[in-house]
């Protein structure tokens, strides 16, 4: 989790992706980070994302749309 945090304190966007895995050891592997996300991209899934993934995602990116809109009108 320490990794993760480093890396959003590093990455300058509201909202971006990590592909990445753990290693046995515990290990943070990185693929690759940036702010190209597809969670909601639907033609040619493989394996379909979780519901409850795509809910919280969605959840979170709302409220910081609301919480930008309110900043701009304040």
């Amino acid at each position: 989790m320490t990794a993760l945090q480093r890396i959003r304190e590093r990455v300058k966007l509201d909202c971006f992706g990590v592909d990445f895995d753990v290693a046995d050891d515990g290990r943070l592997i990185l693929f690759e980070a940036n702010a190209a996300m597809n969670l909601l991209a639907k033609k040619g899934l493989a394996y379909p994302h979780p519901k409850f993934a795509e809910e919280a995602m969605l959840e979170s990116y709302f409220a910081l749309l609301d919480s930008r809109i309110g900043a701009q009108a304040g």
